[in-house]
């Protein structure tokens, strides 16, 4: 029996190539675009507090705003929110996925509600009922 080698084939992206130029307006153009990145890296999501972490209960009814139900559906991923637990208290969580309604399922918010992974679904005949959006006031 003759012995058959199999060739494979591996290729790679190609390298970036960076130009350089000594116009003095190019490097400013450069640094402008690095400070809009660092804007934007440096925006916070909705409802972040730096006093809380996900799947920490709320100290206080004042950190919830209650009136708002009817704006839940304008959250986005990564915003955060109080959610209420199987146990009837409320926890900080972050939205990790929103899923759009088809012909079988209701449209659903996804949250996590701690750093072990453990998440809820949150049907949208629901959300008024469990979900609070994280006050801001007193915070700086």
């Amino acid at each position: 029996k003759k012995f058959q080698r199999r060739c494979r084939t591996v290729t790679f992206a190609p390298r970036p190539v960076y130009i350089t130029t000594t116009h003095p307006s190019s490097s400013a153009i450069s640094i402008g675009i690095e400070k809009q990145h660092l804007a934007k890296k440096k925006k916070l999501s909705r409802g972040f507090r730096r006093d809380y972490s996900i799947g920490d209960h709320a100290r206080s009814q004042c950190h919830m705003m209650v009136e708002c139900t009817s704006d839940i559906g304008t959250l986005k991923r990564h915003d955060f929110a109080f959610v209420k637990r199987s146990d009837g208290s409320y926890t900080y969580a972050i939205l990790a996925y929103r899923s759009n309604k088809t012909n079988d399922t209701e449209e659903s918010m996804i949250f996590v509600l701690s750093y072990d992974g453990s998440t809820k679904v949150i049907r949208r005949r629901y959300w008024a009922e469990l979900i609070r959006f994280v006050s801001m006031e007193g915070l700086q």
